[in-house]
């Protein structure tokens, strides 16, 4: 059941904007060639997408969609760059803030990823005065599809295709580094981290609802992960509502590497020492993981069924220094058993 993230059209895009610089430029024409060739080349049918190509605007497809397998599965799948708000930190302004060119200045850093909660929360402000909502993500009219369509669900497990982390991923150096590094930050506000009233929206809406069973399988970060959400970001205070399963790029370089390589130079660089470090320091600041290795390519599959499910990890070996495949390419699995009714996976490793 296919979907897409951002790739198809531009790198951490929304809406018909690309995000290669500052600028955000908006690019109409660009966007809707994007959508005409995902809806040409993916097989999808067209009783669940809708395409029109006569349609003069950017949201001329829909992909978002559901599909219902017997009594235990419900495949929920949501689109999250056709309808969403800009990113709520401005990146023009923090370049601007640094010193640096406010179109070309290349801060992602500091804008998009390793964000300092206190200026999310203020630009968060800001974008809710102006929009007169909280900057969203799916958009006002798929939200409450989402909500309505797994409010009526009756399946044993609601499964959520999610294209985003969902799981916390903060970073807190307020004791530990020198300033102006002594902060806490969010790490990727691409993702849902960087919506934090509309995330909180949509999981609050299923403890309220009372909506159990509920995963999400999720891409996006490079990475395996597997972690529990909570309605409010607290491990005091909130409540779990649904696991969270990611899966790492069958080829892609992992999310280790590119934060190696943007960290390199600053006094974040020990931190991502080695993968064990930094899966280390995430676990230390995020107690809700149940597993995480953020150096890995690989694959995922699950099975459910009428009382639990289960998802296996499947982590494989890079390619050769020449190029080849390695003789034996799966590297190990870890397999994750989640009972119907509970939030808490059990984890074996290297099964």
């Amino acid at each position: 059941m296919a979907t897409w993230d951002d790739h198809e059209f531009s790198d951490d895009c929304w809406q018909d904007h690309q995000t290669y610089t500052n600028e955000n430029k908006q690019e109409t024409a660009r966007r809707r060639a994007a959508n005409q060739a995902w809806v040409e080349y993916t097989p999808v049918d067209f009783g669940d997408v809708s395409f029109d190509a006569s349609s003069a605007a950017f949201t001329n497809i829909r992909i978002y969609r559901d599909f219902r397998f017997g009594a235990n599965l419900h495949l929920v799948m949501t689109d999250e760059r056709l309808y969403r708000d800009n990113h709520v930190v401005d990146e023009a302004a923090i370049a601007q803030a640094q010193g640096h060119d406010p179109i070309n200045g290349g801060d992602s850093i500091g804008a998009r990823y390793l964000v300092q909660q206190p200026v999310l929360q203020q630009f968060e402000a800001v974008k809710t005065t102006v929009l007169g909502r909280a900057p969203s993500i799916l958009g006002t009219t798929q939200t409450q599809w989402w909500k309505d369509t797994l409010r009526m669900s009756s399946a044993t497990w609601k499964v959520w295709g999610n294209e985003l982390m969902l799981a916390r991923l903060w970073l807190d150096l307020r004791a530990s580094a020198p300033a102006p590094y002594n902060a806490l930050y969010v790490v990727n506000c691409d993702a849902w981290d960087g919506y934090p009233t509309h995330k909180a929206e949509l999981l609050g809406y299923l403890k309220a609802q009372s909506i159990t069973n509920v995963i999400a399988i999720t891409g996006d970060l490079h990475s395996f992960q597997c972690g529990v959400v909570r309605d409010v970001p607290s491990t005091t205070t909130g409540t779990p509502v649904l696991v969270d399963f990611v899966a790492a790029g069958i080829s892609s370089s992992s999310f280790y590497s590119y934060v190696k390589a943007g960290s390199a130079g600053t006094p974040l660089a020990a931190l991502v020492a080695s993968p064990a470090v930094f899966d280390g320091a995430m676990r230390a600041n995020n107690p809700d993981f149940a597993y995480l290795d953020h150096d890995a390519q690989g694959y995922a599959s699950a099975t459910v069924t009428a009382t639990q499910c289960v998802v296996i990890f499947s982590k494989v070996k890079p390619l050769n220094a020449d190029g080849t495949a390695p003789a034996a390419p799966l590297q190990k699995r870890t397999r994750f058993t989640l009972a119907a009714g509970s939030t808490t996976p059990v984890v074996e490793d290297n099964v």
